[in-house]
């Protein structure tokens, strides 16, 4: 029975492909009907013919479980038709020569399967001895009506077995690259479609960039190609052999990974961007390479870009972030190793930089933090850089800071920035300048009743040009005046008199004002009104007197002084507007000064000339008397200025005025 070729055919399909078990149902089951049957040859009805081709035509179906389809099932398919035909035509003797004929075609049909690749001319030669002398054995026992059909039928069988033994295996299936480094390539593919896939020898030749021409063996279905060029091509060939017969040649074209990229920095960065630059992986062919960059970080962020530059600008970042940014070079669609870099984004700038206190050696500065969501865990760095060549950084992880050692009155530049993780921000800049040093020797230079009159020295230091003296007047009545100059003595004009005012004198430079320095200082009073005499006695004059036009407050007081020619001048202090000086010489006259004296200043004076009493004459007496006459005789007064005294008499009769004469 031809259909034996087919089972054993069948096992080893059926142990080499699993997944057709299932196929082979109807094959099985037809073949147990035929058993069980047992239909004697001699019982030749169709039947009998249908039971006995079942088996062979339940296996039409299975090349199609092997997945192959083609030409080489459909001549599969087809020799096995043939065979069920040559079965059945058995039952009948007198279709025996249709039965070899049908097996003949089946043999056919194999030997198209089969091909003529590889051709084995050795193994042809001892197949055609191998058939001659079994066709020579054959020949004294066939009738001779038979010798012709008979050899026919050996040619095709031999030449089926010829092919059988000769046939190379199929190519494989599905040749691909599993994994490519800068040295190496995977490749790995599935056995070849056949019946016998076992027992082959897997060839892979390598060719490529540098007249590389290296082939290598395998017993498995996956080789790695090793000792390759970085970013090189190569054309990879891989075949199954078995019993040297070598199957066709399955070509791929694959490209090595190149080499990582050199040197990967970070050229910049901003608040929301990092510029990185990267050298040519080392090889002999780094041109055309495309290069990814992928950059993953804080919020979840992952993205990646690609570009043919040694240099990228990843935007979009968040200030003041960790990412974590890996390069990698690709040609080909080969991509090589990653290299790996950990950085951050600069913090935002500071917000509302200014100057919050300046002195003549210090300038403290205050600022908020940077804007966005991580502000915390910054350090802040400060430079100063101005005049005398200064440049200083200082750091500090406040919101304030001062800088001290400067000079006074100079400028400065100030730059604060934010750093974190290395990263520093962009600076925000602040020129301004330190107050000058305080004025010298504030002193009065003069006073009247309506002006003050103060002077000064210059603030020590390098430069004296270019102040500007501010002059702040505060006094009674809500004075509150501010006047400036470049000079050094100011006026104060259109004061009170006999007022006390509080004067504050600084220099400004720059627009930045030094410390004050203070003086009390009042106007002089204007002089006593309506000063005149009250009464006199021949030892004390009696003055009186209004008080200075001004304000009333506070109290006067006021100072009175008197002398006579040749004696020493005495005074005294009162509160009062009336005041009576006493021990005076009888007949004397005295220089008067008053004047009021408020806030220890005095003011001006107001003067008269008075003169005490003289005495009374001694021993008034009548000394004689007439008809019409009488003449008094008296003792001049005991006093130092009797001869100098003009003496009056005055008499009257009663009824009559009284008359005066000089007695001289």
């Amino acid at each position: 029975m031809e259909s034996g070729k087919e089972v054993l055919l069948l096992k080893t399909l059926l142990v080499q492909h699993q997944q057709a078990r299932r196929w082979l149902s109807p094959f099985i089951v037809t073949c147990s009907i035929y058993f069980l049957l047992w239909i004697p040859e001699s019982q030749s009805t169709w039947v009998s013919a249908l039971v006995r081709s079942l088996p062979v035509l339940s296996l039409v179906a299975y090349p199609w479980a092997l997945a192959s389809g083609g030409s080489y099932a459909w001549l599969l398919q087809g020799g096995l038709v043939c065979s069920a035909v040559g079965n059945a035509c058995l039952m009948w003797p007198e279709a025996f020569l249709h039965g070899v004929t049908a097996f003949a075609a089946a043999h056919f049909l194999y030997f198209c399967a089969f091909g003529l690749s590889p051709l084995q001319p050795a193994l042809l030669l001892l197949t055609i001895l191998a058939s001659v002398v079994y066709y020579g054995l054959l020949l004294l026992h066939l009738e001779p009506d038979m010798f012709l059909p008979v050899a026919g039928y050996m040619l095709v069988v031999s030449a089926m077995l010829w092919r059988g033994l000769a046939q190379a295996p199929n190519p494989v299936r599905n040749l691909r690259v599993d994994a490519q480094s800068n040295s190496s390539l995977t490749l790995h593919w599935e056995v070849p479609q056949g019946p016998d896939s076992q027992s082959l020898t897997y060839w892979v030749q390598c060719t490529g960039d540098g007249g590389r021409n290296e082939t290598q063996n395998t017993t498995d279905t996956s080789v790695t190609v090793q000792g390759l060029d970085a970013a090189s091509w190569y054309t990879l060939s891989v075949w199954a052999e078995k019993d040297g017969a070598s199957g066709s040649r399955e070509v791929l074209n694959a490209t090595t990974a190149p080499n990582p990229v050199r040197n990967l920095r970070v050229d910049a960065r901003s608040n929301s961007s990092l510029t990185l630059h990267w050298e040519v992986p080392q090889g002999p062919d780094s041109q055309s390479l495309t290069y990814w960059v992928q950059c993953t970080g804080d919020g979840g962020r992952n993205q990646t870009q690609n570009t043919t530059d040694t240099s990228v600008t990843v935007h979009g970042l968040d200030a003041a972030s960790r990412y974590t940014l890996s390069v990698w070079a690709e040609k080909d669609g080969a991509s090589g190793s990653q290299v790996t870099l950990n950085t951050a984004t600069a913090p935002n700038p500071v917000r509302n930089l200014r100057v919050d206190a300046q002195s003549n050696s210090s300038l403290t500065l205050h600022w908020e933090v940077p804007q966005g969501p991580d502000s915390q865990s910054l350090t802040y760095w400060v430079q100063c850089t101005g005049d005398g060549g200064r440049n200083e950084t200082q750091n500090t992880t406040d919101t304030s800071v001062t800088v001290h050692g400067l000079d006074a009155a100079s400028r400065y530049t100030l730059s604060v920035w934010a750093e974190k993780d290395g990263a520093s921000g962009s600076r925000e800049a602040l020129n301004t300048a330190t107050a000058p040093n305080p004025i010298r020797s504030l002193s009065l230079e003069g006073q009247t009743n309506s002006s003050i009159t103060l002077s000064w020295e210059a603030p020590s230091g390098p430069e004296l040009q270019d102040y500007t003296y501010w002059v702040q007047c505060t006094g009674d009545s809500d004075k509150n005046e501010t006047q400036y100059t470049t000079s050094t003595s100011v006026t104060a004009e259109a004061l009170e008199p006999g007022t006390l005012y509080q004067f504050s004198v600084w220099a400004e430079k720059n627009g930045v004002p030094s410390s004050r320095q203070n003086l009390r200082m009042a106007t002089v009073p204007n002089a006593v009104a309506s000063l005149g005499k009250q009464d006199q006695t021949n030892n004390s004059i009696t003055l009186s007197w209004t008080a200075p036009v001004g304000p009333t407050h506070p109290p006067y007081t006021y100072c009175v002084s008197w002398v006579k020619t040749g004696s020493t001048a005495a005074s005294r202090n009162t509160s009062d507007t009336r005041i009576t000086l006493t021990a005076l010489e009888a007949g004397s006259l005295y220089h008067v000064t008053v004047w009021a004296d408020r806030n220890e200043v005095r003011g001006y004076a107001s003067t008269l000339m008075e003169a005490t009493a003289s005495s009374e004459v001694l021993h008034l007496k009548n000394a004689s008397q007439t008809s019409n006459s009488e003449t008094l005789r008296w003792q001049a007064p005991a006093d130092p200025h009797s001869g100098l005294y003009t003496y009056w008499v005055q008499w009257a009769r009663e009824e009559h005025p009284p008359r005066e004469q000089d007695p001289a």
